[in-house]
């Protein structure tokens, strides 16, 4: 077990004057990219069940099997997708919406 010293575990953290984290400005990858990544294999996963279920209905040697299961693997993927968005839009959505008046606009006759 590695000996860790309490000036080690103090510099890494934030001083009472500087709290602010900054993000790092080259990071490889970063969230945008993985959300496009994830974007662009779902559309993948969507298509190829579509061409697996249009080759079964042409008859040209495809398994139910392997066309249930591709569709399954798309669906599964496109719900995990919309559960992401709904997780990074939840925190957003408090912030973007703003009441109305009501009671302004009633004293107005509106």
């Amino acid at each position: 077990m590695k000996n860790i010293s309490i000036d080690a575990v103090a510099k890494s953290l934030p001083t009472p004057g500087n709290t602010k984290i900054e993000p790092p400005r080259n990071a490889p990858g970063g969230f945008g990219n993985m959300l496009r990544g994830a974007i662009n294999k779902v559309e993948q996963d969507h298509n190829l069940a579509n061409r697996s279920i249009e080759e079964l209905a042409m008859n040209k040697g495809k398994e139910i099997h392997r066309t249930m299961i591709e569709m399954e693997k798309a669906e599964i993927s496109f719900k995990l997708l919309m559960q992401v968005r709904t997780k990074s839009y939840r925190p957003m959505k408090p912030s973007c919406g703003c009441p109305f008046n009501r009671q302004r606009s009633r004293k107005n006759g509106v």
